[in-house]
């Protein structure tokens, strides 16, 4: 039986989960992409919710505006620094208002606050972004992400996520997802498909248009390519206003017309996780194949896998005789997802001690990490170049991207139905080109700033760098130059800046004088970025970066973006919020979960379809196991145990559903506004005490009561200590507020002392050294 006909947006646990749809709109114009992604929520549950969505946006996409639709109103948000945006949220919750907040979780992914969301209430959060497209040889991907898929590790202690924004999944978990891009300049005149969803493609006199066939959903990276994109030994600019000053965008996509290196020598490393079962492992061996066959003689090479462990199938490096080409294709043949956790910094570090390091690493991955900066900089410190392959439906980007850019290799990504195999042949040919060295933008007039040259050059990929200048007459001429090994003299390629002009507008029309307003913010952005690699946001460097991010409206790691609506006294929410976090739909294909292939239907895949062909986008694979040993493993998290058997895949289903409990988050600030709100008078206590009773509490609060009533206190005189406590500890001149502080004195006076002074050691001591914002 299958429940396509029935399929429920609800959560692991059966509450109706209140995002009911997602809507992306977008522009493409030369290199320049703008988006438009509409959240679409309903509360259908009998309780007042603070919704949580953590989501993931483009890597190097800046998010530049936010504006809310709710009760009848649109709304515009403004950017503000984080600890300003957290506290004005927090008030606002614990007044009854609906605040929003957007703020930044870790690289590319960010998270939505949806405070006070009344039963039956409808709201539609709309954020914008803009985005660099790049050419890499002769192509452009576009990959606008939808879903995170499950990563390994501790999300707080590898990648700083807050407990309530840790990012839960459910295979029962469905939200419809539509697109549509508008395409002009020289992306629309080619080739224009995706692997990833079926599509309709219109041309016309006002340009060209792109739509998913049918509805998506939330599954799945959506892929779009542009075939004959050329722009090899080609240089443009542009440059607008920045206040007094001005800033300059130079791209450059160089044609090196170099002979290829006499021989490479390359480390093929591959993820066999428990994550990387079914489409993903398929593909990667794919594209080892490939790689083993671009082998020539006079090569040397190695092969390793790795999961909790790693496994080198030759001592070092050797050359790429018939024979250990054909030994490593026998290995690569027998590779499986078997390996269990993803632990992939201890595997890259024996990987770049195998010897030789002016060897190339070629890693093939999902990415599905959390202790991104750590592998990062070890990579960085190896002296080896990483060429990173990213697998799977949703692959995190933002490690593969980092891994590439930190040690001057490249990065592919690779959606099922995409060939690995013409990506694979693409990194080979950079592989092959001589090393670049001396890399350097020269802009004539100096500049007041500017981000650093990349570490390296390759042929037909495009270089985008920006710089801001004190004049806004400053003539430049921006110029990449670099040698490669083997060069006497240095290369060189000259862009001309266009003046308030881009290749193609990529805000939408009826904007005035859009590149005056966007391009100082894209370049801003790219600014904090560069400054942020290389000094960490802590100090003066994170000051200056939150400044800057607050002038130009950009969220930042320091910054966020945020409104409210002030709802009238009739109207305010009469409790605090329960929290719901909205849970991710499990990327398709994930871990031998299934096969991803182009949907037929607009059906949503539900837990059913996850055993039944009848699925349109994921479909049961029908091997017997799923994984070489099919085994349990027991070093792994229990997300990555491998299915015992084809039968069995309920287990699995199960265990993704019991990922993520939903944390409490109700915190001192917010329980201290709802003081200050409410408790003007004594009589109030009762329904104070009524309101407080349905909050998320944490445990320290909750064992803190319990334990003054185990003492012979009522429910009232325990909250009462509690509050009284914590206004203490941590209250200021606004919170709780002298009304509710004179409420709470007394209470306190009237209680029998040795009980008030009982229950007061209890507090202090439960309650910890909380501060306004965490307990």
């Amino acid at each position: 039986m299958t429940e396509l006909a029935s399929a429920v947006l609800a959560s692991s646990a059966g509450t109706s989960m209140s995002l009911k749809r997602v809507t992306a709109t977008g522009r493409a114009s030369g290199l320049l992409l703008s988006m438009t992604v509409r959240q679409a929520y309903r509360n259908d549950t009998d309780d007042t919710l603070e919704t949580v969505y953590t989501f993931p946006l483009p890597w190097g996409a800046v998010l530049t505006g936010l504006s809310v639709e709710i009760a009848g109103r649109r709304l515009d948000g403004t950017v503000l620094p984080k600890r300003d945006a957290q506290a004005r949220y927090e008030e606002a919750v614990g007044d009854g208002d609906a605040p929003i907040m957007v703020e930044k979780s870790s690289d590319a992914l960010y998270t939505a606050n949806l405070g006070n969301l009344k039963p039956g209430e409808d709201a539609t959060i709309e954020l914008r972004y803009v985005q660099l497209l790049s050419i890499e040889q002769g192509r452009v991907r576009l990959s606008i992400p939808t879903t995170i898929a499950p990563r390994y590790g501790d999300a707080a202690r590898d990648a700083s996520i807050r407990e309530h924004e840790a990012v839960g999944a459910s295979l029962s978990a469905a939200y419809p997802f539509e697109f549509s891009l508008s395409v002009e300049g020289a992306l629309a005149g080619g080739a224009i498909a995706s692997p990833t969803h079926a599509i309709t493609v219109s041309r016309g006199e006002a340009g060209t248009r792109v739509r998913l066939a049918r509805d998506g959903w939330l599954d799945r990276d959506l892929v779009l390519t542009f075939e004959g994109a050329s722009g090899a030994a080609t240089a443009h600019a542009l440059g607008a206003p920045d206040g007094e000053g001005r800033v300059v965008l130079a791209s450059f996509c160089p044609s090196l017309d170099a002979s290829a290196r006499a021989s490479v020598a390359v480390k093929l490393l591959v993820d066999c996780s428990g994550s990387m079962g079914g489409d993903a492992i398929a593909s990667a061996k794919h594209g080892l194949h490939r790689a083993l066959a671009e082998l020539r003689p006079g090569d040397r090479f190695s092969y390793s896998r790795f999961g909790s462990r790693v496994e080198h199938a030759f001592d070092g490096l050797g050359a790429a005789e018939p024979a250990r080409v054909r030994t490593a294709s026998r290995l690569v043949d027998a590779t499986q997802a078997d390996l269990g956790g993803t632990e992939m910094h201890g595997a890259l570090a024996s990987t770049f001690a195998l010897g030789d390091e002016a060897a190339d690493v070629l890693l093939v991955t999902d990415g599905a990490v959390w202790a991104i900066d750590a592998i990062v900089e070890a990579a960085r410190a190896s002296g080896h170049r990483v060429f990173a392959v990213g697998v799977g439906s949703a692959p995190a980007e933002s490690l593969l991207r980092r891994l590439a850019e930190s040690t001057g290799g490249a990065c592919e990504l690779v959606a099922p139905n995409e060939s690995i195999e013409a990506a694979i042949g693409r990194m080979f040919t950079r592989l092959r080109v001589a090393r670049a060295h001396d890399v350097r933008i020269d802009w004539d007039a100096g500049p007041a700033w500017s981000t650093l040259a990349p570490r390296s050059v390759f042929d037909g990929d495009t270089i985008h760098v920006v710089a801001g200048f004190a004049s806004p007459d400053a003539v430049v001429t921006p110029r990449l130059s670099f040698k490669l090994d083997g060069d006497a003299v240095s290369r060189t390629l000259e862009a001309r800046v266009e003046p308030l002009c881009v290749p193609v507008d990529a805000v939408p029309e009826g904007a005035d004088e859009p590149l005056a307003y966007l391009l100082p913010r894209l370049a801003a952005a790219r600014r904090i970025a560069d400054v942020m690699s290389r000094n960490g946001p802590r100090g003066a460097f994170g000051a200056w970066a939150r400044d800057l991010a607050v002038k130009h409206g950009l969220v930042t790691i320091e910054t966020n973006l945020f409104l409210v609506h002030v709802r009238a006294d009739a109207d305010k929410a009469s409790g605090l919020p329960a929290l719901q976090k909205i849970e991710q739909m499990v990327a398709a294909g994930w871990g031998a979960v299934g096969s991803v292939r182009l949907p037929e239907a607009a059906s949503a895949p539900t837990r059913s379809a996850y055993h039944d062909l009848s699925a349109p986008a994921v479909w049961r694979s029908q091997r017997g196991r799923h994984g070489a040993s099919g085994g349990t493993v027991d070093e792994a998290p229990l997300l990555y145990a491998m299915v015992e058997d084809s039968t069995s895949a309920g287990t699995l289903v199960e265990r993704i559903a019991r990922w993520a409990v939903p944390p409490a988050r109700t915190t001192p600030r917010r329980l201290l506004s709802t003081v200050r709100k409410i408790l003007r008078e004594g009589s109030a206590l009762d329904a104070l005490v009524r309101r407080l009773d349905r909050a998320a509490l944490p445990d320290g609060v909750d064992k803190a009561l319990r334990a003054i009533a185990a003492a012979g206190a009522s429910r009232g005189e325990a909250w009462t200590i509690v509050l009284a406590v914590l206004a203490r500890q941590v209250g200021d001149g606004a919170l709780p507020g002298e009304a509710a502080l004179r409420v709470l004195d007394a209470r306190l006076a009237a209680m029998p002392v040795a009980r008030r002074e009982a229950g007061e050691r209890v507090a202090e001591r439960l309650l910890g050294a909380a501060t306004l914002e965490a307990w």
